[in-house]
């Protein structure tokens, strides 16, 4: 269920999303955003492999999960590194993971917020 506030609730999981700007966007830029969101009282982090995995549905909205996080980017960030320049994420074309350096260009890559449910 989509809220108000444009938090997508996951019922479930028990997990809450948000997706971010709906542009090419580095592991980097994916962080500091995700740890300055404020929107309905925060407590925002970035997701894991696992919890990218849980919103992957083969055939379902555009990009293979809920249409009501609206992107058209077709991978997302994990929070979860790899090295000291390594960064992982999921792939919603296909729901494959993969791992890339961060100072790489982010062609299609977003960042999402994950938090609890509140």
């Amino acid at each position: 269920e989509k809220l108000t506030s444009g938090v997508v609730r996951d019922t479930q999981s028990d997990l809450e999303w948000y997706a971010g700007p709906d542009k090419s966007t580095g592991w980097d830029d994916a962080k500091i955003w995700v740890t300055g969101l404020k929107i309905d009282a925060g407590g925002w982090r970035m997701p894991t492999r696992v919890e990218l995995k849980g919103l992957y549905q083969k055939g379902a909205g555009s990009r293979n999960m809920t249409s009501l996080l609206e992107t058209t980017g077709w991978c997302v960030w994990s929070v979860e590194t790899s090295g000291q320049q390594g960064a992982f994420f999921l792939d919603f074309g296909n729901g494959l993971e993969d791992r890339v350096d961060r100072s790489d260009i982010p062609i299609n890559k977003r960042g999402f917020a994950v938090r609890s449910r509140r």
